[in-house]
Protein backbone atom coordinates (compact mmCIF):
# COMPACT_ATOMS: atom_id res chain seq x y z
CA UNK A 1 0.00 0.00 0.00
CA UNK A 2 1.66 2.98 -0.73
CA UNK A 3 1.97 5.70 2.05
CA UNK A 4 -0.77 8.23 0.13
CA UNK A 5 -3.43 5.43 0.41
CA UNK A 6 -2.48 4.14 3.85
CA UNK A 7 -2.62 7.53 5.08
CA UNK A 8 -6.28 8.34 3.61
CA UNK A 9 -7.45 4.83 5.10
CA UNK A 10 -6.03 6.20 8.31
CA UNK A 11 -8.01 9.85 8.01
CA UNK A 12 -10.98 7.89 7.28
CA UNK A 13 -10.63 5.72 10.14
CA UNK A 14 -10.23 8.90 12.22
CA UNK A 15 -12.81 10.59 10.92
CA UNK A 16 -14.90 7.66 11.61
CA UNK A 17 -14.45 6.75 15.54
CA UNK A 18 -14.85 10.60 15.95
CA UNK A 19 -18.22 10.67 14.51
CA UNK A 20 -19.11 7.21 16.67
CA UNK A 21 -18.16 9.30 19.58
CA UNK A 22 -20.00 12.68 18.45
CA UNK A 23 -23.21 10.70 18.76
CA UNK A 24 -22.66 9.25 21.93
CA UNK A 25 -21.25 5.79 20.94
CA UNK A 26 -17.96 3.58 22.23
CA UNK A 27 -15.05 2.42 20.13
CA UNK A 28 -11.78 0.87 20.86
CA UNK A 29 -8.22 1.59 19.83
CA UNK A 30 -4.58 1.06 20.15
CA UNK A 31 -2.64 3.05 22.39
CA UNK A 32 0.41 4.69 20.78
CA UNK A 33 3.32 7.02 21.96
CA UNK A 34 4.79 7.18 25.62
CA UNK A 35 3.44 10.02 26.90
CA UNK A 36 0.86 8.54 29.07
CA UNK A 37 3.35 6.15 30.77
CA UNK A 38 3.04 4.76 33.02
CA UNK A 39 -0.90 4.98 33.37
CA UNK A 40 -0.96 3.67 29.47
CA UNK A 41 1.81 1.69 27.68
CA UNK A 42 1.95 1.56 23.95
CA UNK A 43 -0.43 -1.59 22.58
CA UNK A 44 -2.66 -1.17 25.11
CA UNK A 45 -6.68 -1.85 24.15
CA UNK A 46 -8.37 1.32 25.27
CA UNK A 47 -12.03 1.58 24.98
CA UNK A 48 -13.71 5.00 24.84
CA UNK A 49 -16.67 5.71 25.86
CA UNK A 50 -18.40 9.53 24.23
CA UNK A 51 -19.24 11.60 27.48
CA UNK A 52 -20.37 15.41 27.84
CA UNK A 53 -18.33 18.02 28.90
CA UNK A 54 -20.29 18.72 31.95
CA UNK A 55 -19.56 15.20 33.20
CA UNK A 56 -15.80 15.34 33.05
CA UNK A 57 -13.62 16.37 35.88
CA UNK A 58 -9.83 17.11 36.03
CA UNK A 59 -7.52 13.26 36.03
CA UNK A 60 -9.56 11.58 33.98
CA UNK A 61 -8.02 10.53 30.30
CA UNK A 62 -9.99 12.03 27.63
CA UNK A 63 -9.53 11.73 23.75
CA UNK A 64 -9.15 14.90 22.17
CA UNK A 65 -9.42 15.50 18.31
CA UNK A 66 -6.70 18.31 17.51
CA UNK A 67 -5.48 18.74 13.60
CA UNK A 68 -6.64 15.88 12.49
CA UNK A 69 -5.25 13.54 14.89
CA UNK A 70 -6.34 11.71 18.17
CA UNK A 71 -4.43 12.70 21.14
CA UNK A 72 -4.98 10.70 24.75
CA UNK A 73 -4.32 12.30 27.48
CA UNK A 74 -5.14 13.17 30.98
CA UNK A 75 -7.63 15.81 31.63
CA UNK A 76 -5.35 18.49 33.79
CA UNK A 77 -8.21 21.61 33.88
CA UNK A 78 -11.65 21.82 32.83
CA UNK A 79 -13.39 25.06 31.43
CA UNK A 80 -15.18 27.43 32.94
CA UNK A 81 -17.99 26.82 30.59
CA UNK A 82 -18.90 24.21 27.64
CA UNK A 83 -17.62 25.40 23.91
CA UNK A 84 -14.57 27.39 25.51
CA UNK A 85 -11.37 27.00 24.34
CA UNK A 86 -9.65 26.93 28.27
CA UNK A 87 -9.39 22.85 28.24
CA UNK A 88 -5.96 21.98 29.03
CA UNK A 89 -4.69 18.13 29.12
CA UNK A 90 -1.50 16.94 29.41
CA UNK A 91 0.70 12.98 29.11
CA UNK A 92 1.48 11.44 32.29
CA UNK A 93 5.09 11.26 31.27
CA UNK A 94 5.15 15.02 29.54
CA UNK A 95 6.62 18.44 31.22
CA UNK A 96 4.47 20.89 29.80
CA UNK A 97 0.45 20.98 29.07
CA UNK A 98 -0.82 20.11 25.77
CA UNK A 99 -2.47 23.43 23.68
CA UNK A 100 -6.27 24.46 25.39
CA UNK A 101 -8.82 22.91 23.37
CA UNK A 102 -12.64 23.91 23.54
CA UNK A 103 -14.98 21.33 24.66
CA UNK A 104 -16.35 20.30 21.62
CA UNK A 105 -12.71 18.59 21.15
CA UNK A 106 -12.47 16.33 23.72
CA UNK A 107 -14.88 13.18 21.97
CA UNK A 108 -14.68 10.93 25.14
CA UNK A 109 -13.17 9.70 27.93
CA UNK A 110 -10.75 6.12 28.48
CA UNK A 111 -13.26 3.71 30.39
CA UNK A 112 -11.15 0.73 30.18
CA UNK A 113 -7.40 -0.82 29.41
CA UNK A 114 -6.67 -4.21 28.21
CA UNK A 115 -3.18 -4.95 28.69
CA UNK A 116 -2.01 -8.56 27.49
CA UNK A 117 -5.13 -10.64 29.48
CA UNK A 118 -5.76 -8.07 31.95
CA UNK A 119 -8.81 -5.45 32.37
CA UNK A 120 -7.69 -2.21 34.10
CA UNK A 121 -10.04 0.03 35.02
CA UNK A 122 -8.08 4.09 34.61
CA UNK A 123 -7.65 5.90 37.72
CA UNK A 124 -8.15 9.43 38.06
CA UNK A 125 -5.35 10.00 40.11
CA UNK A 126 -2.47 7.62 39.78
CA UNK A 127 -0.99 6.24 43.12
CA UNK A 128 1.88 8.41 44.32
CA UNK A 129 4.41 6.01 43.08
CA UNK A 130 3.31 6.05 39.82
CA UNK A 131 3.20 9.90 39.58
CA UNK A 132 6.92 10.21 40.74
CA UNK A 133 7.54 7.65 38.09
CA UNK A 134 6.20 9.62 35.18
CA UNK A 135 7.71 12.60 36.60
CA UNK A 136 11.39 10.59 35.72
CA UNK A 137 10.12 9.10 32.45
CA UNK A 138 9.28 12.94 31.21
CA UNK A 139 12.79 14.12 32.12
CA UNK A 140 15.00 10.89 31.03
CA UNK A 141 14.78 9.94 27.75
CA UNK A 142 17.67 6.95 28.87
CA UNK A 143 14.58 6.01 31.19
CA UNK A 144 11.69 5.87 28.92
CA UNK A 145 13.51 4.47 26.35
CA UNK A 146 14.08 1.17 29.36
CA UNK A 147 10.35 1.30 30.28
CA UNK A 148 9.42 0.38 26.43
CA UNK A 149 11.96 -1.88 25.86
CA UNK A 150 11.20 -3.63 29.29
CA UNK A 151 7.37 -2.92 27.96
CA UNK A 152 8.25 -5.10 24.77
CA UNK A 153 9.91 -7.72 26.79
CA UNK A 154 6.64 -8.13 29.10
CA UNK A 155 4.78 -7.95 26.02
CA UNK A 156 6.55 -10.76 24.22
CA UNK A 157 7.08 -12.96 27.03
CA UNK A 158 3.21 -12.74 27.96
CA UNK A 159 1.52 -12.93 24.45
CA UNK A 160 -0.27 -16.87 23.80
CA UNK A 161 1.79 -18.62 21.45
CA UNK A 162 0.14 -21.00 19.25
CA UNK A 163 0.49 -25.00 19.71
CA UNK A 164 2.66 -24.66 16.34
CA UNK A 165 4.67 -22.00 17.87
CA UNK A 166 5.39 -24.07 21.32
CA UNK A 167 6.39 -26.99 18.90
CA UNK A 168 9.10 -25.14 17.01
CA UNK A 169 10.31 -23.79 20.11
CA UNK A 170 10.49 -26.89 21.88
CA UNK A 171 12.36 -28.62 19.10
CA UNK A 172 14.81 -25.64 19.13
CA UNK A 173 15.65 -26.18 22.70
CA UNK A 174 16.20 -29.52 22.80
CA UNK A 175 17.84 -30.13 19.06
CA UNK A 176 14.60 -31.88 17.75
CA UNK A 177 13.63 -32.19 14.33
CA UNK A 178 9.81 -32.03 13.81
CA UNK A 179 8.97 -33.71 10.85
CA UNK A 180 6.58 -31.66 8.36
CA UNK A 181 2.99 -32.48 7.64
CA UNK A 182 2.28 -33.17 4.05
Amino acid sequence: MTHAIAETVNETKIELAAEILRSGGRVQMRALGASMLPSLCPGDLLTIEAVRAEALSPGEIVLVYRNGRFFIHRLVRCGSSPGTGDWFTRGDALTVSDPAVPSNDILGRVCGVRRGERLLLPRRKPSWPMRVFAWMLGRSDALRNLTLRWHAVRQEFHAPKSKFSFQVDFAAIYGLAIPSKK
